[in-house]
């Protein structure tokens, strides 16, 4: 092979690599860090949080989220979606029917303690109310509309 060929060759492979290089981002280059956080990820679909956690924050879920609530309070879904209950405070219980009277749709038992999750899957198109037994009074009332 010709030193001229040889010499072509490796300005060629030179140049792809230059180029890959760059195109990963590896050419240097003085972007600026930012210093505003990202926004907070949206609740996992189908999800509610029961009670709350004391101080700070105050997303879905996250420490802030007020004791006696259900977060969200009011979730919309389509017929045959599972919908997740999960305790974050202890002491509250989870009964389906309108205002504090139970109808015995869905339950969780009696009082449960953070950690705790309750499922349920909703097959039927309706309205959905749901309290706390404990903190009904309180009103710690939350909706499932299914569609």
């Amino acid at each position: 092979m010709s030193s001229l060929s040889s010499l072509s060759l490796r300005f060629g492979a030179q140049a792809i690599a230059a180029a890959l290089l760059l195109s990963c981002g590896g050419g240097g280059g003085g972007g600026s860090a930012s210093t505003t956080p990202p926004p907070p990820p949206p609740p996992p679909t189908n999800t509610f949080y029961v009670g709350g956690t004391s101080g700070g924050g105050g997303g879905y879920g996250d420490v802030g989220t007020p004791l006696l609530s259900f977060s969200p309070a009011n979730l919309t879904i389509a017929a045959g979606a599972t919908v997740t209950w999960v305790w974050q405070s202890n002491g509250h219980s989870l009964e389906s029917g309108p205002g504090c009277s139970p109808d015995a749709k869905f339950s969780s038992g009696g009082m449960k303690d953070a950690g705790f999750t309750l499922t349920h899957t909703f097959n039927t198109p309706g309205t959905y109310p749901f309290f706390c037994g404990v903190h009904c009074g309180a009103n710690m009332k939350g909706t499932i509309t299914v569609q």
